[in-house]
């Protein structure tokens, strides 16, 4: 979601100002290129993983399933639509990448709406999985339907931001030199005020007492079912079973709080300080602090939650855990082999001999007898002969 841009420029060539090229030092835009590129990595792997994983398992194609690749293309779009743009904004002064692409960075805002709507829809799914056991699954249909509502739902809010979002030239400089800023033009600050109330409201605050509330139900009820458990004679397989439950619902309500906690910590910041920004809590002064210091920080506590997403609804399913580790076995797997099989022509006698050793323990472990001789009939070409008796 983009922003007012730095204020380092006037509006007509009677407001001059030096315009440096870049907003900070080079030490502080090392650091945060080295943190906006970890959480850019981190999130692509992740969640690229998790798309694969559900596209490779036919097993996990569930409704479930549709919701949480859901969420991992949402975040992988906040990932590349998101944090390069947002990346480049906050290293260098004035806009570099052109009229389209301001124009295009209003679907930062449709990706990140997604992607909250998206935690309330999964949030709901298993609301009814627990409090209805018995409830009917989603079908495909029905997924696929959810998913075109949360992604038509998300351009709707984002609409009013598209259409104020472009480019203009602005002077700086003692010789009148234009530079190129994007930035929202709003009819007036009440306009600007609005939206950003607007989208606090529907991408953060609804979203997330939904949550809330869903998941202190599905505690409840677990902790209500653990109690009769408790009041019911059981056999010692009935007791080993109720066991098991529990330690999957403690494991299950755990990761709950953590994925409310998680997702609210990471937007607070960046909503506080857009409320703080458009409602003229600062001076002139201290709004410039805040777009060349606090946007970065908030931006990047953002963005750090579509890295979490793939950690907490992939890692911590169990299927979804082993898969994970099926599918980075076979990549470790496939990777090893390519390179053996680089070094298979480089070291011709060395495999020879590996290959004739191998091929001597398994007769020595598969046949009573003499132990086999190795003979080498040439420099080059070791041949196994084998000397045994065998007891008929």
């Amino acid at each position: 979601m983009m922003n007012n841009t730095t204020s380092y420029v006037g509006d007509s060539p009677d407001e001059v100002l030096e315009v440096p090229a870049m907003k900070h030092s080079t030490s502080v835009t090392v650091i945060i290129g080295m943190c906006f590129v970890a959480i850019i990595l981190l999130s692509i792997v992740g969640n690229a993983l998790v798309c694969a994983v559900v596209c490779r398992n036919q097993n996990l194609r569930s409704a479930t399933s549709y919701f949480i690749v859901n969420l991992a293309l949402s975040d992988l779009l906040v990932t590349v639509l998101c944090m390069p743009v947002t990346l480049v904004n906050h290293v260098f002064t004035g806009w570099h990448l052109g009229d389209l692409v301001c124009k295009l960075t209003s679907l930062q805002g449709v990706a990140i709406a997604a992607s909250a709507f998206t935690l309330v829809v999964i949030a709901v799914d298993r609301y009814r999985a627990v409090m209805d056991a018995m409830a009917p699954k989603l079908s495909g249909r029905q997924s696929f339907a959810i998913v075109s509502f949360i992604w038509v739902l998300s351009f709707a809010v984002m609409v009013p931001h598209a259409l104020v979002l472009g480019t203009a030239e602005r002077y700086h400089g003692k010789d009148n030199d234009t530079m190129v800023i994007c930035k929202e033009w709003w009819q007036s600050d009440s306009h600007r005020q609005a939206n950003t109330l607007v989208v606090f409201l529907f991408c953060y605050v609804f979203p997330l007492i939904t949550i809330a509330i869903l998941y202190i139900r599905i505690i409840i009820r677990i902790g209500l079912r653990q109690k009769s458990f408790g009041t019911e004679p059981r056999t010692e397989r009935q007791r080993q079973r109720q066991l098991g439950y529990s330690e999957k619902k403690v494991t299950m309500i755990r990761m709950l709080i953590l994925v409310v906690v998680l997702f609210a910590l990471s937007w607070l910041p960046y909503h506080l300080v857009i409320l703080l920004v458009d409602y003229k809590h600062f001076t002139p002064a201290g709004i410039q602090n805040v777009y060349l210091y606090a946007y970065p920080v908030v931006h990047w506590l953002g963005y750090c939650n579509s890295t979490m997403n793939p950690i907490l609804y992939g890692y911590c399913n169990r299927n979804f855990r082993k898969e994970f580790h099926a599918l980075l076995g076979n990549f470790a797997h496939d990777f090893l082999s390519t390179e053996n099989a680089n070094e298979l022509p480089m070291n011709n006698r060395r495999a020879g001999t590996v290959i004739s050793s191998r091929r001597t323990e398994t007769l020595k472990s598969g046949i009573t007898g003499k132990s086999p001789t190795v003979v080498t009939a040439d420099g080059n070409k070791p041949t196994v002969v084998v000397m045994m008796t065998t007891t008929v």
